[in-house]
C-alpha cells in the first residue's frame, strides 16, 4: 500500500513539473533588453485582445512577461515612455498562426532605437 501511494505522488510531482517547464517553453512571451544606458519609465505593449507593461526599465535590464494566447490576428502596439514622458512608439502585425512558442523581443538601444523581432 505504501509503495502505490509513492509511485502516485511520484507521478503526480512528474507530472506538474513537467507542466511547468511545458508552460515555460510553449506559452507566448514577450521579452524586453535594455542595451542602452538609459532608464526609460515604462514599456506598454497592446495585443489584440490583451495588454502588457514593463517598468521601470533599467539599464542593462532584461524581463520577460508570459501572456495567455490571444486567438485572433491584429495589431502589437508599443510605447516606450522615457523618464521625460517622451514617447516612442511602433505597430507591427501581430498574427494568430504561431502563439505556441512565440517570443517578441524589444531591443532598446542606444540613441533610443527600438528593435521588434516577432
Amino acid at each position: 500500500m505504501m509503495r502505490k501511494s509513492i509511485v502516485i505522488i511520484s507521478t503526480f510531482l512528474a507530472m506538474f513539473v513537467f507542466g511547468m517547464v511545458a508552460y515555460h517553453y510553449l506559452s507566448p512571451k514577450v521579452v524586453v533588453e535594455n542595451k542602452s544606458e538609459t532608464t526609460y519609465k515604462e514599456l506598454i505593449i497592446t495585443l489584440p485582445k490583451s495588454g502588457l507593461s514593463f517598468g521601470p526599465i533599467l539599464p542593462g535590464e532584461s524581463s520577460t512577461i508570459y501572456y495567455s494566447p490571444q486567438g485572433e490576428s491584429g495589431e502589437l502596439k508599443y510605447r516606450l515612455i522615457f523618464e521625460n514622458n517622451t514617447v516612442a512608439k511602433g505597430v507591427i502585425p501581430y498574427s494568430k498562426r504561431i502563439e505556441w512558442g512565440r517570443k517578441v523581443k524589444f531591443v532598446i538601444k542606444q540613441s533610443h532605437n527600438v528593435t521588434v523581432t516577432n
